[in-house]
């Protein structure tokens, strides 16, 4: 009984194989029926009064004979369906058995990279776990997020983005030598166990060697684009005693890794937690907000020194909650840039501006603010310039403010990106000069129309004479290159005075203007040649 059970639970699990038992009884029953018809027309079933009896003893040795080879052919035949029926069902079992090993690997892989996938990856990770516990150890989890992938997909299509996720797969495989799992956890993210058994202790190390691998271009159709990673590492058990929170932790690290400008990695501590949280809160906000296109311009005048006369409007972003009311970038441009979002603000802000903007008259310019970020994407000059026609605001009536900073990470790109701005008809402004990684070979090979002082010279000019000699160091400097310059901060009639008299172009601050909505905008600047009075009052205004 035992036999059988095994048998039909067997049979039962795959019902291919009740089909073809029930065929296959099918098939025998009609066997045996042409037997029993065969020996009825050979005679061998009846005797002389009519009766059946297949054993009779009044057969004849004739008919004996007669009835032992038909029996014997049908044996053979029945022998050799048999055989070929047995080796028919165990070659369908064992490629039953095959596909279902290949099922159960390719559930637990990323079908585009080969890598595993998070399911597998958790499981892994919960072994690990038992495993460190059981030799009081600890290992590493490293979660990574691409930069600057994005753009590839909008510009390149989504099969090009394909093709660079098995680039990086291949990458990160080949530098993680050591690593228990590998695995492709989302669109753009990997994670990376790295075990106690592998003797390293140096995890930091391990994401150095991850890093390097991406400084190589990555090819597209015979196209090289730059991609960077930013890594969060989380330490078991120190980061967390179990899965979900080992996860939740790496994911803090990682978070300050793109705040920090990216392309780097950070190990978690507690007190990026508060920072995580304000992310998690203003995250799914921040892309509501894309959506209803909350996100609007407020601008501020650059005035002409000498002649007081207002020339331009730099553009600022502001949230228009529909709950908190306005809230300033201070707020939602660091979370946006971790999220890769601040291009998306950025634009729609832009879009808006240069829609009310486009019928003013000249020289009324606009002038706007681009992230480090966007100067890493080499489609930035295209980007803008598709707003700018579905706008009808001419290039050159636009002029795009970069900050030093944000020519470090990666020098040749973005002077790509600024000459092709340039070529557009742009103009070009270097922001916050003197703050950040100056050089003088970046005045001297960089497309710049314009310098912009950082305020925090202006503001101390009258009382920090450190400041003063800064300030009139750059007005040389830059006159002598035959740039024009502009000083931001001017809070006082008395410092724009000073500025004008050492030779700088123009001012911006709060002595002329807070930043001010649209509407404000067209009521105090709608006439491009009105002089520009100072706002009331005339002491320092902070932000």
């Amino acid at each position: 009984m035992n036999i059988f059970a095994g048998m039909w639970s067997r049979f039962s699990r795959r019902p291919w194989l009740v089909r073809r038992a029930v065929a296959d009884a099918v098939v025998l029953t009609t066997i045996l029926a042409l037997v029993f018809a065969l020996l009825d027309y050979f005679g061998l079933l009846e005797n002389e009064h009519g009766g059946f009896h297949v054993l009779a003893p009044l057969i004849s040795h004739e008919k004996l004979s007669q009835l032992g080879s038909l029996m014997l052919v049908l044996s053979s035949f029945g022998m050799i369906f048999i055989a070929r029926r047995f080796v028919d069902i165990r070659n369908q079992l064992r490629q039953q058995n095959l596909r279902d090993a290949r099922a159960k690997a390719e559930s637990r892989r990323d079908p585009l990279t080969g890598l595993a996938n998070r399911r597998h990856f958790n499981e892994t990770l919960i072994e690990e776990i038992r495993a460190a516990d059981e030799n009081n150890a600890k290992f590493a989890l490293l979660l990574m997020d691409l930069d600057r992938f994005k753009p590839i997909n909008d510009v390149f299509g989504h099969e090009a983005g394909d093709v660079v996720l098995k680039q990086v797969a291949e990458r990160i495989s080949k530098a993680s030598t050591d690593a228990v799992c590998i695995a492709r956890t989302g669109g753009d993210e990997f994670a990376i166990l790295v075990s106690h058994k592998t003797g390293h202790t140096d995890f930091g190390h391990i994401a150095e060697k991850i890093l390097r691998h991406f400084e190589p271009v990555f090819e597209i159709d015979d196209k090289a684009v730059r991609i960077g990673a930013s890594m969060g590492i989380a330490f078991y058990p120190s980061a967390g005693d179990d899965a979900e929170a080992l996860f939740r932790h790496a994911d803090v690290a990682l978070y300050n890794a793109k705040r920090n400008g990216r392309n780097r990695y950070c190990l978690y501590a507690e007190e990026m937690d508060s920072a995580v949280r304000n992310m998690s809160e203003l995250a799914p906000d921040i892309k509501r907000g894309l959506r209803e296109s909350e996100f609007v311009p407020y601008f501020q005048p650059l005035v002409d020194l000498r002649s007081g006369r207002a020339v331009g409007m730099e553009v600022l972003a502001r949230w228009q909650h529909p709950v908190h009311g306005l809230v300033g970038p201070d707020r939602f441009i660091p979370v946006a840039e971790a999220l890769d979002m601040v291009g998306e603000v950025t634009f729609q802000v832009m879009r808006k501006a240069c829609s009310a903007a486009v019928n003013w008259k000249p020289p009324l310019f606009l002038a706007v603010n681009i992230s480090p970020g966007q100067l890493r994407d080499q489609w930035l000059a295209e980007r803008i310039l598709a707003v700018l026609t579905e706008t009808g605001f001419a290039p050159s009536r636009l002029e795009v403010e970069i900050t030093e900073n944000s020519l470090v990470e990666d020098i040749d790109v973005a002077r790509a990106i600024l000459y092709s701005l340039k070529n557009q008809g742009m103009r070009i402004a270097l922001d916050d000069f003197g703050t950040g990684y100056s050089s003088l070979i970046h005045l001297r090979d960089l497309p710049l129309d314009k310098i912009k002082i950082d305020r925090s010279f202006v503001t101390s000019l009258k009382t920090d004479i450190g400041s003063a000699k800064i300030v009139s160091a750059i007005l040389g400097l830059v006159t002598s290159l035959g740039l024009p310059t502009v000083a931001e901060g001017i809070e006082s009639e008395d410092v724009a005075r000073i500025l004008s008299e050492l030779g700088c172009s123009y001012g911006q601050g709060y002595l002329y203007s807070r930043p001010i909505p649209l509407e404000e905008v067209e009521k105090r600047y709608l006439n491009a040649g009105e002089e520009v009075a100072p706002a009331e009052p005339k002491t320092a205004l902070r932000a």
